[in-house]
């Protein structure tokens, strides 16, 4: 299971559905202490930043997922 710098665990396989259709898991890291997961697509697709704060508010503990997420895109 997957901790954090803290050693909380998150839901087991909370990181295994991804924010948005179309999106696979491509792997996580922690820095300081913030989690961050990486999910790609085969193509563009547009996404909302809303989507995934809901995403993070419902794959997450609630104490994680009242931080929200932030969405990053790479072209």
């Amino acid at each position: 299971m997957l901790t954090d710098a803290l050693r909380d665990p998150l839901p087991r396989g909370s990181l295994g559905v991804p924010p948005a259709p179309g999106f696979a898991p491509a792997g996580f890291e922690i820095r300081q202490r913030m989690l961050v997961a990486r999910y790609l697509a085969p193509a563009p697709q547009p996404v909302r930043p809303a989507d995934v704060d809901r995403w993070a508010r419902a794959q997450l503990d609630p104490a994680r997922g009242a931080g929200g997420a932030a969405l990053l895109a790479e072209r």
